[in-house]
């Protein structure tokens, strides 16, 4: 009785790290980014639109998720150095405890859960997730899996050009 339970747990573990680290994007490159608003674990509210003129990168991610822990040294580094950056939880937990095992992985930017429909919208199926937005509101990126630190620094150069 174990065996086969076992073996439908590996299965859909292996089929689930498939997905993490698929390389698919979601929405294309080039296209508007559509509405994105997140309630933030400070108590604020993110709102794409309020951005217009600056670079955003996007990245949904999950507490326990542990190639988004790989991605928060460079989505922290990227922060440190004035680029806009928002991690949306897809977790179940209160927006308070998402904020506190933020805080206590190393998070440096604003992190809070997205409205209702952003995530299905932007077709995230895998976390992690991340959108680089241009200036003017296009994607400059829409990657799902784990994004490099090069990947990502060339996305953002495009984003602020545009």
């Amino acid at each position: 009785m174990r065996r086969p339970l076992l073996l439908a747990a590996a299965t859909v573990c292996g089929f689930l790290l498939l997905q993490m680290f698929s390389s698919e994007s979601a929405p294309r490159v080039g296209s508007p980014a559509g509405d994105v608003r997140a309630e933030l674990s400070d108590g604020g509210v993110f709102r794409l639109d309020e951005q217009r003129g600056h670079a955003v990168v996007i990245n949904f991610w999950a507490t326990w998720c542990m190639p988004c822990r790989h991605e928060i040294p460079v989505l922290n580094a990227l922060h440190a150095r004035g680029v806009r950056i928002v991690g949306l939880a897809v977790d179940a937990l209160p927006l308070a405890d998402v904020g506190a095992q933020a805080r206590g992985l190393g998070i440096r930017y604003p992190v809070g859960k997205a409205a209702p429909g952003v995530a299905e919208r932007l077709e995230v199926r895998v976390v992690p997730s991340t959108y680089v937005v241009g200036r003017n509101g296009t994607l400059t990126l829409a990657s799902s899996g784990v994004v490099s630190a090069p990947e990502l620094d060339a996305a953002v150069a495009a984003a602020e050009l545009r």
